[in-house]
């Protein structure tokens, strides 16, 4: 899908022309992330390295005997699990007796030179799933990256 992106601009009330001006910024092609989700979801084969429900992890110093919370992935934060736990409590939907969990998303924005010659660039958008562990999205031959958006072009600021 193609969607210009449109930005307001607010002029103060004591400039000239006091008002709200519209200005096209870029084209962004872009995916449906919920098409992503689903396409995601039913892989069954990265399945079962999908995390669906978080949990913590605690390790016990072997002298002094203080135990304390391990953080590495997105699915032990205390924000995911908050969010999970709030979605759990929430009321669910009449007639739905699937289970309910949270997706992670990681997003990741880059500038890509098309060209050698002159200033040609593309700002690709990259989706990962915090649901899955780093050591995986971490090698690129398990192609857990997905590219969910491209803009053509992108101001740069002096």
């Amino acid at each position: 899908k193609k969607t210009k992106v449109t930005i307001a601009v607010l002029f103060h009330s004591r400039t000239a022309q006091p008002r709200t001006k519209y200005f096209e910024a870029a084209n962004i092609y872009h995916q449906s992330i919920l098409d992503l989700i689903k396409e995601k979801l039913a892989n069954y084969k990265q399945d079962k390295y999908f995390y669906y429900e978080p949990y913590q992890l605690f390790q016990t110093h072997p002298i002094i005997g203080k135990t304390q919370n391990v953080y590495g992935e997105s699915y032990f934060s205390s924000s995911f699990i908050e969010a999970y736990e709030v979605l759990q409590a929430s009321k669910p939907e009449p007639g739905c007796n699937l289970q309910r969990v949270v997706i992670a998303f990681i997003l990741y924005l880059d500038c890509m030179h098309l060209t050698n010659f002159e200033g040609a660039n593309l700002w690709p958008i990259y989706l990962f799933y915090g649901n899955d562990s780093k050591y995986r999205r971490a090698r690129p031959t398990l192609n857990l990256c997905q590219y969910i958006a491209y803009f053509e072009t992108v101001c740069e600021v002096l």
